[in-house]
């Protein structure tokens, strides 16, 4: 289960200008702006200035975000848009490279600037959102498992970003366990409900897999005004491993498992600040944890990134 994840429909027309952008001299080329209308939109280019001053203001606040990324992908970025490397150079010259920088075959390399790329939308949707309506200060999130379900209880500290707060706009990814065929969740087999601070209204299925609801507080906070609430999350059908991919800021996570006594992994892996979508992956896996006897374990993330996942993953046990 997924605390929240981003939007992916809304990253794919990134993914697929960033894609042709990179194609002949990348964004060293005579390209035009209007060509690529959702990174235009993101990055906030004027498309009514002359296409001279239109094209300058795409490169340079792309070239602002490419050099945000991090250590590990920002090479294969740079080289792939243009930003590194012979600025006369055509796509293929530009990436070789790489090849010989990270000693892998053109294949691998490919998949290194995809994987890149990945994380270049993820920055850019997020940088883009409008100003945050409240910060989180602290969440904490334990999840007992019973059986092929589990109970999720969070209780969320929060500062008020805006004056006249009065909702919070929350969702949840549920993915079937490992074996179940996958369908459309089903939220008749999902409880939620405010446990203190605020009533929950407006549960929705918004994806496949993704519901959303919205959590009215009892009263209006000020601009400044800190509130905690506590919500509680039922699931029929729970896979093995739980994350939270903030799109509000966040301080602090802890988060706690509890196995069941028969149940109980002999390792949990840790998944920190890796992309959403290799949140499930063992090899994104940054660290081991052994439960406690009791089959509880527990963990700690400080000063998370927005669209990161962060959270414990494990293997199920018969």
């Amino acid at each position: 289960m997924s605390e929240t994840t981003p939007n992916a429909e809304k990253s794919d027309p990134l993914m697929a200008e960033l894609k042709a952008l990179r194609r002949g001299y990348g964004v060293n080329g005579k390209f035009d702006v209007t060509a690529y209308p959702r990174l235009a939109e993101v990055l906030r280019v004027d498309t009514s200035a002359s296409a001279f001053t239109a094209r300058e203001q795409f490169r340079d606040r792309l070239a602002t975000q490419v050099v945000r990324l991090p250590d590990r992908v920002r090479p294969a970025a740079e080289y792939a848009l243009g930003y590194d490397g012979d600025l006369e150079s055509r796509y293929t010259d530009r990436v070789r490279p790489l090849q010989t920088r990270f000693d892998r075959d053109a294949r691998t390399v490919q998949r290194r600037i995809d994987d890149a790329f990945a994380v270049l939308c993820e920055q850019l949707l997020a940088a883009a959102r409008p100003g945050h309506p409240w910060h989180t200060n602290e969440l904490s999130t334990v999840v007992t498992l019973d059986g092929p379900g589990a109970d999720v209880v969070e209780d969320r500290a929060i500062t008020a970003k805006v004056d006249g707060l009065d909702h919070i706009e929350h969702s949840f990814t549920v993915l079937a366990p490992p074996g179940v065929e996958a369908g459309p969740l089903d939220l008749a087999t999902v409880g939620v409900k405010g446990i203190a601070g605020g009533d929950v209204v407006s549960a929705e299925l918004r994806t496949r897999n993704r519901a959303s609801f919205t959590l009215r507080l009892p009263r209006p906070l000020a601009k400044g005004e800190r509130h905690r609430f506590r919500l509680g999350i039922r699931v029929a059908s729970f896979g093995p491993f739980y994350v939270c991919t903030p799109i509000q800021p966040c301080d602090t996570f802890h988060l706690a498992v509890q196995f069941e006594p028969d149940r109980v992994p002999p390792e949990v892996l840790v998944v920190d600040g890796v992309l959403s979508h290799e949140a499930t992956d063992p090899a994104s896996a940054r660290g081991r944890i052994t439960p406690d006897p009791a089959g509880l374990v527990r963990t700690r993330f400080d000063d998370l990134e927005l669209a990161r996942s962060y959270g414990l993953l494990w293997r199920t046990t018969p």
